[in-house]
């Protein structure tokens, strides 16, 4: 899975250039539609490891866990990780005190610590907000986060959903999030169009065991590849575009 967090940081870093240096338009066909798939991977990531290997032991495994059970044991214990939160909230509010100015929204750090948070309140619950999407025109978020809320939960949904369901859980909850993204406008629209091949990336890696060297060490450390980019590509912009 380590590579695919690479994967994913690979593209941000690629839409992040384009979104500084080149063209910051999104539209389909333009380089930065395509890098749209990099939320929801790392969307999918983050709601795959809400539930650690000591609660559902392995992906085929944990296809034998039905909504039944689901309901009865509860995902719910609520097992991610405290200090990988804590880490995710200080990276993002030192992200967006330091680099304010340039952000059209507060950065998807944001919207992801407000998902896990969110998973934490609801349980098992928070299955439910695979349809999220529905509420999109009337999502508050929109006006203070690059990612709205509507548009992130789901996809951390779809991955939880593949942890503990298996694939034809995954398969659901992805029909799920593309049935209530017709709620979805565009630009934002334009990341769930890219959930269902961002779930099968995170299926197949599930089955088989692969690492790519480069991708693989930065998805060791995902945080700080995330942090580093941001802070040499935003002060090398300021530089060169020094604010009037």
């Amino acid at each position: 899975m380590d590579s695919l967090r690479g994967l994913a940081i690979v593209l941000m870093v690629v839409d992040h250039i384009w979104w500084l240096f080149v063209n910051p338009v999104i539209e389909p066909g333009s380089v930065r539609f395509f890098t749209r798939l990099s939320m929801p991977l790392f969307c999918v990531l983050l709601g795959y490891f809400l539930v650690p290997a000591s609660t559902v032991a392995n992906w085929p495994a944990a296809d034998r866990l039905t909504w039944k059970q689901l309901l009865k044991t509860g995902v719910g214990k609520r097992t991610w990780r405290w200090r990988r939160l804590a880490e995710m909230t200080g990276t993002a509010i030192v992200l967006n005190l330091m680099f304010a100015s340039q952000f059209e929204g507060l950065e998807i750090l944001v919207s992801l610590v407000a998902a896990v948070l969110a998973y934490g309140v609801l349980g098992r619950w928070f299955l439910a907000l695979l349809l999220a999407g529905f509420l999109f025109p009337i999502d508050a978020s929109r006006s203070i986060l690059d990612y709205p809320l509507t548009a992130v939960v789901p996809c951390v949904a779809a991955g939880l959903s593949l942890r503990v369901l298996g694939w034809r859980g995954g398969l659901v909850a992805t029909g799920a999030v593309l049935v209530s993204s017709l709620c979805v406008t565009p630009a934002t629209v334009y990341v769930l169009y890219f959930l269902p091949l961002a779930m099968g990336l995170v299926m197949w890696a599930a089955y088989r065991s692969w690492s790519v060297w480069g991708l693989q060490w930065l998805g060791r450390y995902p945080l700080t590849a995330y942090a580093t980019q941001y802070v040499v590509l935003l002060t090398i912009y300021l530089v060169w575009h020094p604010p009037a």
